[in-house]
Parts: C-alpha cells; structure tokens; sequence
C-alpha cells in the first residue's frame, strides 16, 4: 500500500506519499463524485425498474415493450443486474480510495484540509446509504478473513 502510485492528468507518476494535501483531497473528492454518480444512477435504475413493475402489473407490459422495441430504446437491465453492477462498481471505488486515504489517514492536514476530508467522508457515507454499522448483520453475516481467525497469519506476532 506504501508504494501505490499515482498518475496525474498530465502523465506524471509519483507515489500516493508524494502528492501534495491539495491534490490528495481532490482525488479523493473525484472518486467519491464517482461513487455519488453511480448511486444516483442505481437509484435512477431501481425507479424506473418499479415504474415498469406497475406499468406491467396494470396489463401495459406487451405496449412498453412494443414501445421500446419500435423507438430502439435499450432493454432496461433486471433488477439483479443493476444490483450485482451497483456492488461490483462501489467496491472497484472502495478499492480505487484505500491508497489515498491510508495516506490522507496519515498526514495532519492544515483546518481547511480536515474539513474537507470531514466533508468528503460524510459525501461517501450518503453515497453508500450509510454512516453506522450495518443494522441488520444477523440476516448476512460474513465470515472473516482467514488472516484474522487464523493467529500464525498475523504480521510480527509476538514470540
């Protein structure tokens, strides 16, 4: 994670370590944009996917579709589609952020700096519908990774 590197705009590469605060915050800011895009896209989805539920409950399913087909308008993805689409990206931009805010986590920012990453972190939490724990890990629980249940996979563990 120390040695993630960074392209700017114009092609130069340094490391994450090396951007200034400004450029740190702002990249950051980009892939939480990114992340408000696609929630605001899936929420667009979902609408639309019960709009179409309605519509085809009250019999017009043979007429949209007749209608989509006839103007060439795209199929609507399932519901599932759009849900495995939503995680698959949000976790890509979860993935894309681990550098930068190890980074950012490390470095003490100037009053400015920490309210806009304040500000960002509150930006990401509406994003993914959250600012707590899940409420619910009774209906899902995950098991945990084998570094964590198995104690001889521990980085410098105590001899």
């Amino acid at each position: 994670m120390f040695q993630q590197n960074h392209r700017t705009a114009n092609g130069k590469t340094l490391l994450v370590a090396q951007m200034d605060d400004e450029h740190l915050l702002n990249m950051i800011g980009a892939v939480v944009s990114w992340a408000e895009q696609a929630t605001s896209q899936f929420q667009t989805i979902v609408a639309q996917a019960h709009e179409a539920d309605r519509w085809k409950a009250n019999g017009g399913a043979a007429v949209a579709e007749a209608q989509r087909r006839m103007y060439g308008l795209p199929e609507l993805p399932t519901m599932q589609e759009a849900i495995t689409q939503y995680a698959q990206g949000m976790n890509q931009l979860a993935g894309k952020l681990e550098p930068y805010l190890l980074e950012a986590w490390t470095r003490e920012f100037h009053i400015e700096g920490e309210q806009q990453f304040a500000d960002l972190r509150e930006r990401w939490a509406a994003a993914v519908g959250r600012n707590r724990a899940l409420s619910h890990p009774g209906c899902a629980l995950l098991a945990a990774p084998a570094a964590i249940e198995d104690e001889n996979n521990v980085p410098f563990q105590a001899r």
